[in-house]
């Protein structure tokens, strides 16, 4: 992976998109009549985030290291 230093706002954005993608998943749990094409949005939302804090860690985790 390039050593490229995330910017704050795109932090930011990424916790805003987690938060909601959470809330998202909730509300599909809590409604009685959701569809394919929700839950299939959800997940994607729920992997993107996931990816993306998975990546960062990543990359904080090896710049601590010095490498």
């Amino acid at each position: 992976m390039a050593d490229i230093e995330i910017p704050r706002n795109v932090v930011r954005g990424m916790v805003a998109l987690t938060v909601l993608s959470v809330a998202f998943v909730v509300l599909m749990f809590t409604e009685p009549d959701t569809n394919l094409g929700m839950w299939i949005f959800a997940v994607i939302m729920v992997l993107a985030a996931v990816g993306f804090w998975a990546a960062y860690f990543y990359q904080r985790a090896k710049t601590r290291k010095g490498e």
